[in-house]
């Protein structure tokens, strides 16, 4: 069986709560820490992820992946698209 990696740096989780957590203790608070920067939280992104619009959805690996480089102004702009996504995938068809 494959070791399980964390979600955000790709190393291997070895205590049980990390792995089923899917995210190391040193991520865990510097995810916590990007996402409070945004101004978001991660209820916020399990809703994103959860929403089954693509157009959403294609954003969250791109937020973990901007937190794991310690990219704030990337993990800024991902939110935001996975909100701007998110409303426009919320308005009414055209007629």
């Amino acid at each position: 069986m494959e070791q399980p990696k964390c979600q955000i740096c790709g190393r291997a989780l070895e205590n049980l709560d990390s792995i089923n957590r899917g995210i190391g203790p040193e991520c865990l608070t510097k995810r916590e820490r990007f996402l409070a920067a945004g101004g978001s939280n991660v209820e916020e992104i399990e809703s994103l992820a959860l929403c089954g619009d693509p157009n959403v959805t294609r954003w969250i690996p791109w937020i973990w992946g901007a937190i794991g480089k310690g990219r704030q102004g990337d993990v800024d702009r991902f939110i935001e698209a996975a909100r701007r996504a998110r409303q426009a995938s919320a308005l009414p068809a055209a007629a």
